[in-house]
């Protein structure tokens, strides 16, 4: 029986580490992504959508208005958030949330890999001009 302490601790203490590892990685997210300069809210409504564009792979921005766009955020990367590809929210509510709502990236691609990817959406910035978009994309592209 004693033989099998050594083991037991060992995975107690790799299961506990992989935990406390998950727990803390959710809520990082690089500082070229923290806008407090803009109003963060926490939904927005995906219906009055125009149009999208990604600024890199875990960044893209949706024109509600011809003044009016939203600055989402994802938890992780994407390597195929493109214009090219389609894109949609996993809400059924038809309202996109931050923290709980994953955006969903459709490639147009057949065969393997033709699966869609798809990512949490850690925050929302409403943005309320052009001047606005143009400043978010610097910021970003400057990193």
């Amino acid at each position: 029986m004693k033989l099998h302490q050594p083991a037991l601790r060992l995975s107690y203490l790799l299961a506990l580490n992989f935990l406390s590892g998950c727990a803390s990685t959710p809520n990082a997210v690089d500082s070229k992504y923290v806008f407090s300069q803009y109003e963060q809210v926490d939904q927005f409504n995906p219906r009055r959508m125009q149009n999208w564009q990604s600024i890199d792979q875990q960044s893209l921005i949706v024109e509600t208005s011809r003044n009016s766009s939203y600055l989402l955020i994802l938890r992780r990367p994407m390597r195929d958030l493109r214009s090219e590809n389609s894109i949609e929210f996993s809400s059924n509510s038809g309202t996109v949330h931050a923290k709980f709502d994953q955006l969903v990236v459709r490639t147009h691609s057949v065969g393997f890999g033709a699966d869609p990817a798809s990512a949490q959406i850690h925050s929302i910035y409403k943005l309320k001009s052009k001047d606005d978009v143009k400043a978010v994309k610097k910021q970003i592209a400057s990193d």
